[in-house]
């Protein structure tokens, strides 16, 4: 099995460290900007919230594989998306719904029966309390919190440390 990072940043040179580390096969990175090599499944490494949108239209419609770090919980009643990475010491709470190609960063919570949809980017220690939706393509800041209930359209950036509410 050969998976194809799409990035080049130090997030994705953790992220192919960490997979080639579980020897799931052949891992390889490649700039978003350059040809990509064929693989049998992508996955974004891109974290900065520039180049996100571009690269995820990139690989949107590839075969996409999904990676959860062993220090992560996702609920069993949770569901992933596919391309989607969750961090070391995050939390993917109760009924709680991901879309394709996020990123959960390193201790952010996804409380129950929460909606992230596709490509949305939880930065180090965000918090989304209970029942909240996320727009696609959406940022949210480190240590940011966004309280119960809210619906954030899709594109939205809340800022590090800001509540949103």
């Amino acid at each position: 099995m050969k998976i194809c990072i799409v990035g080049t940043g130090t997030n994705s040179e953790k992220l192919f460290y960490t997979l080639e580390k579980k020897a799931y096969g052949e891992v390889v990175m490649s700039d978003p900007r350059e040809e990509l090599p064929m693989a049998d499944y992508y996955i974004s490494g891109v974290t900065n919230f520039k180049y996100r949108k571009e690269t995820y239209e990139l690989i949107k419609d590839l075969d996409l594989i999904s990676y959860v770090y062993d220090s992560a919980f996702v609920c069993d009643s949770a569901s992933v998306g596919d391309g989607t990475v969750v961090c070391s010491n995050a939390i993917v709470d109760f009924r709680a719904t991901i879309g394709k190609s996020c990123w959960i960063g390193p201790g952010s919570i996804v409380t129950h029966n929460c909606v992230i949809e596709d490509n949305v980017f939880l930065a180090p220690g965000s918090t989304i309390c209970g029942s909240t939706k996320i727009g696609c393509n959406s940022y949210i800041g480190a240590n940011a919190l966004v309280y119960d209930g809210m619906t954030l359209p899709k594109g939205t950036v809340v800022h590090g440390g800001q509540v949103y509410r």
